[in-house]
This record gives C-alpha cells, sequence and structure tokens, in this order.
C-alpha cells in the first residue's frame, strides 16, 4: 500500500495527535488562517508519480468556509475511518481527525490533520483527478504564518 509522504517521520519517532474541535463546535486550535501548500503529489492510477507545479496560492480557512484561489467552499473535521485510510491508499500512521472540503473540484477533498501537542501544524487535502491522467492529488500544507498560540 502506499503512503502518504510524512509516514516516514514514524521512524524518527514523532507522532501525531489531534486538537479536538471544542464544545461550541468550532474548528481545532490552529485550522484557521492562511496556509500555503508545503509539498504534493500527483500519484497515478497506472502507477509512478508526478510533481505538478503548485504555484503560489494561499487556503484561507475561516470559521466553516475555505478559499484557494478562486475557488470556494465550507469545510468540517471528522474523524478518520479505515476507509479513509484506504481510499488515500495510505497506511494509518497516526491522525484520528480528518478535513472535509466540500466544493472542492466540484466534490469533495478530504485528509488527515496533523497536529503538535495542541493544535493543528498541518493538514492533507487529497482527491482523485482525471485530467491530465487519472490519479489521487496529494496537498499537503502549512500554517502561511504560525499561530502565536493556542489556549
Amino acid at each position: 500500500m502506499r503512503r502518504i509522504a510524512l509516514v516516514s517521520l514514524l521512524a524518527l519517532g514523532i507522532g501525531f495527535a489531534v486538537a479536538p474541535a471544542g464544545a461550541s463546535g468550532k474548528p481545532p486550535c490552529g485550522l484557521t488562517g492562511a496556509f500555503r501548500i508545503y509539498s504534493n503529489a500527483l500519484v497515478y492510477d497506472a502507477g509512478g508519480r508526478g510533481v505538478p507545479s503548485p504555484g503560489f496560492q494561499q487556503m484561507l480557512l475561516t470559521g466553516s468556509g475555505w478559499q484557494f484561489g478562486k475557488s470556494k467552499g465550507t469545510f468540517t473535521t471528522a474523524a478518520v475511518t479505515a476507509a479513509d485510510w484506504k481510499r488515500w491508499k495510505a497506511t494509518p500512521y497516526g491522525p484520528t481527525q480528518k478535513i472535509v472540503l466540500s466544493g472542492w473540484n466540484h466534490g469533495t477533498a478530504d485528509g488527515p490533520l496533523e497536529t503538535e501537542p495542541n493544535a493543528v501544524d498541518f493538514f492533507w487535502v487529497i482527491y482523485h483527478v482525471t485530467s491530465p491522467a487519472g490519479g489521487t492529488m496529494e496537498l499537503k500544507f502549512g500554517h502561511l504564518v504560525v499561530p502565536k498560540s493556542c489556549p
């Protein structure tokens, strides 16, 4: 089974947990603000992989909305399931929560949330594409400006 790129961090003893959403239903701490693409890959259905040029677009998460370039929609968080890992073609490596982006490419995309002890550090957006060749796009987003702190 193919693994998401950061799985190798487990070998270094780095684990991930998730800051749960508060009782108010707000996103987990650190899952708002401006983010940039930290890494990306296109894993072709026929085998092999490529690294498309992401350009520079920032992802903005505010309230329950997201905007990436001219695209926008809403997002929620949910528990990661065994079916998610299978669909992502990844071996589970620690994250227990995921981001779900509605309206992404006229559909839905999702991916694991990676966190430090109390706040989201990175999140993945994983979705299938059919053009120019079929495959799974894996985008890893990190903070454009690291938040000062979380309660």
